[in-house]
């Protein structure tokens, strides 16, 4: 029996492992959700950056009528600038430029490590930077930037560093990496939280050089001030819940929202188009866009 329960422990001790590992590798190294022949709406003129360590960031522009403004669109953790194909054709439509671009560790960008929305903003701002140096900003063009979960913790996390976005839209944005972290834990591998997670975070930190645990776009999003936001919240959402939008109605009690109640994680456009498409031209007027 000893020699039985000695298997056991150790069989138990390698699967902890293997679980704890899988989780330190989800933080760090993102997925690849998008199908490789997925393809943003044609017209996309490329463009390439470098951000503030070096790594390359690509990036896609799309043009747009003059005096319209344009949008930066952000993607999540684990995908891509493709994950907006379905959206480009709307901001098209309203006939505003667009930019989009792939993360560091995500895409055709350089790096292996994510911070999972923390430093992505340098990424960002590096893009923008660029896209004025080459001509496709202009000076006295009105910018609104849109983020999906991990692009919208982004936008968050860097809205004080990028005072040249003059609206925002935050669709599913976690409040604090910790948080949705344990939320992912219990949902797709019922692991209860504890302090096990703290280890997950510190590891993760090891390999990557990322504070992981100062991840907390509920505490950045006050650089936005005064700029107008929509906050869109999908209510059958598991990872960024009620809870966190919430906290960030709390916070910032002056931004427009949207709840689509049968929309899942970044699922708005997909469950409410004609109401996502109203409530943007919206928050894109606000920021002195000219959607319409």
């Amino acid at each position: 029996m000893k020699k039985y329960a000695m298997i056991f422990t150790a069989c138990f001790v390698i699967v902890a492992l293997l679980m704890f590992f899988q989780l330190v590798s989800m933080i760090i190294t993102p997925p690849a959700f998008n199908p490789s022949d997925l393809k943003i709406p044609d017209g996309a003129v490329s463009f390439k950056t470098e951000n503030d360590i070096g790594q390359t960031i690509p990036a896609w522009y799309y043009k747009g009528e003059n005096d319209r403004g344009t949008i930066v669109l952000c993607h999540g953790h684990g995908v891509d600038h493709r994950n907006y194909h379905n959206v480009i054709p709307i901001f098209q439509k309203m006939k505003i430029g667009i930019i989009l671009c792939d993360f560091r560790a995500h895409g055709s960008a350089g790096g292996k490590y994510t911070s999972i929305g923390m430093e992505e903003w340098k990424d960002l701002k590096a893009v923008i930077e660029k896209a004025y140096q080459i001509g496709y900003l202009q000076q006295n063009q009105q910018l609104a930037a849109y983020g999906r979960s991990m692009g919208a913790a982004i936008l968050a996390n860097g809205s004080a560093h990028i005072p040249q976005i003059t609206a925002f839209i935050l669709e599913s944005c976690f409040a604090e990496l910790r948080i949705i972290a344990a939320r992912d834990g219990k949902r797709l591998m019922n692991l209860p939280d504890t302090f096990l997670t703290d280890i997950v975070f510190y590891s993760a930190r090891l390999l990557s050089g990322y504070e992981y645990f100062n991840n907390k776009p509920i505490e950045s999003v006050k650089g936005i001030a005064s700029r107008p936001l929509l906050l869109i919240h999908d209510q059958l959402d598991p990872r960024a819940t009620t809870e966190d939008f919430e906290r960030f109605k709390k916070i910032m009690p002056n931004a427009a929202t949207l709840v689509v109640p049968d929309a899942g994680h970044v699922c708005a456009f997909e469950k409410a188009p004609e109401k996502f498409e109203e409530e943007v031209r919206k928050i894109l007027k606000a920021g002195k866009l000219n959607p319409f």
